[in-house]
């Protein structure tokens, strides 16, 4: 979860960049790290068999990559939306990474024969399904793109995301379950989460 505090912090090192300062690229990062971290591994956690060959730090350190990619060429105000930015380069890296076949390597580095166990993936039908919640998620109102953002994507409880984004706790409440029974129909009464 990121604290209030350090989401400030954030906040001003976006601004800082925002006007030119490139060298706080580092600094956001270290800022958020275990959040990221913490991102990256609850996605991951859903795909069992990838679990097997993908560690959470090395998709985290991918989705970085691809991050501060998109870091260079879009401005971002806030931390939500750094956040939501960073949660959205995870996952597409975890959908890249688990469609990519394992190539084997022996003890001195080459690379061995192929096996069909290689090309493992998760099972198809689960990666739509998984693909189409966060889709539908992604066309969702501002408002509730930011309650699933906060709440589902990075584990912020609702008491604190209510003081993050300045809202009475039972405001936040109604419109997280509006949120989510408004998802659950379009998803066919279906609860993901």
């Amino acid at each position: 979860m990121i604290e209030t505090d350090t989401g400030s912090c954030i906040t001003g090192l976006l601004e800082q960049y925002r006007l030119g300062d490139h060298f706080v690229e580092n600094l956001i990062f270290e800022r958020c790290q275990s959040q990221l971290f913490l991102i990256a591994k609850s996605m991951l956690h859903q795909f069992p068999k990838a679990r097997t060959r993908i560690e959470a730090n090395d998709l985290l350190q991918q989705g970085q990559i691809r991050l501060l990619k998109a870091l260079r060429k879009i401005p971002l105000n806030s931390t939500p939306d750094f956040l939501r930015l960073a949660a959205r380069h995870i996952r597409w890296e975890l959908l890249s990474m688990i469609r990519t076949p394992l190539i084997p390597t022996t003890d001195d580095g080459s690379h061995s024969e192929l096996q069909d166990s290689d090309f493992e993936t998760e099972d198809p039908a689960m990666l739509a399904t998984w693909r189409e919640v966060h889709d539908r998620i992604a066309q969702f109102p501002e408002r509730e793109r930011q309650l699933f953002d906060l709440l589902y994507y990075h584990g912020m409880s609702q008491v604190d995301a209510a003081k993050y984004l300045d809202w009475p706790l039972r405001t936040l409440t109604r419109h997280w379950l509006q949120a989510r029974l408004k998802f659950m129909r379009q998803y066919e009464n279906k609860n993901p989460f």
